[in-house]
C-alpha cells in the first residue's frame, strides 16, 4: 500500500501518509476508521507535508499534522464542540498547495490553520531555541478536523414509519469530527 507506515508494534495506533500521496481522502479515512475490512481503527492520523511556509531568516518548512480521535486534555472546555475552529479535509488539501511567507513570527494573520501553526511556533520559540523544528508540539489553538468516509456517502435521509421518524439518516456533506492535537515543523528544501 505505497508508503503507508503501519506501526503494528504499537497496536495500529498511527496511520502515516504524506498529503501529496493521498489519492482519495475517503479511502484514507476508511482505512483510519478500519472499514470496510481494514482491521483495527487507528488512534492517530499523521499527515506529513500538510502545510508549507517560508520564514525570513530561517528558511522553508513543512508542517506535519497529528489528528486524533479524542479531544486533547489541554483543549479548553467549551459549551459545544462547534466552538472550536475547524478545517475540512478538502480545505486542508487546498491549503497544502499554498505556501505562506512570514517576515517574522509576530505577523498577524488570520488564515485558518496557518494561524494555529504560527501561534504554536510562537508559543514554543524562546531566545535559546529561536525556532522549534523537527519536534512534535502540542497545538496552541484548539482545532477540529472534519472528514468524510464511505458511511457518509450512503443512506442519505431520515427513515420514517408512516409519519413517525424512526431513524435519523446521513445528510449530504456530513463529516466525522477529529482533533488536530500536535504539529511538527520540519526543515525542508522543497
Amino acid at each position: 500500500m505505497g508508503t503507508i507506515n503501519h506501526q503494528i508494534q504499537q497496536e495500529q495506533t498511527i496511520l502515516s501518509r504524506s498529503i501529496n500521496e493521498i489519492e482519495s481522502t475517503i479511502k484514507l479515512m476508511d482505512e483510519f476508521e478500519s472499514y470496510p475490512g481494514y482491521g483495527s481503527p487507528f488512534q492517530t492520523l499523521e499527515l506529513k507535508d500538510a502545510l508549507r511556509f517560508y520564514l525570513a531568516g530561517e528558511g522553508r518548512f513543512t508542517v506535519t499534522l497529528y489528528i486524533t480521535r479524542k479531544k486533547p486534555k489541554w483543549f479548553p472546555e467549551y459549551n459545544s464542540s462547534s466552538d472550536y475552529r475547524g478545517i475540512t479535509f478538502t480545505e486542508l488539501i487546498k491549503d497544502s498547495k499554498n505556501q505562506l511567507y512570514f517576515s517574522d513570527l509576530s505577523e498577524m494573520i488570520d488564515n485558518g490553520i496557518f494561524s494555529a501553526v504560527r501561534s504554536t511556533v510562537r508559543q514554543y520559540s524562546t531566545k535559546k531555541i529561536p525556532f522549534p523544528s523537527n519536534k512534535k508540539l502540542k497545538i496552541a489553538t484548539p482545532y477540529k478536523f472534519h472528514a468524510q468516509h464511505s458511511v457518509h456517502k450512503t443512506g442519505f435521509g431520515d427513515k420514517y414509519y408512516g409519519k413517525e421518524l424512526v431513524e435519523i439518516g446521513t445528510k449530504y456533506g456530513d463529516t466525522k469530527h477529529y482533533y488536530i492535537s500536535y504539529i511538527k515543523i520540519n526543515s525542508n528544501d522543497y
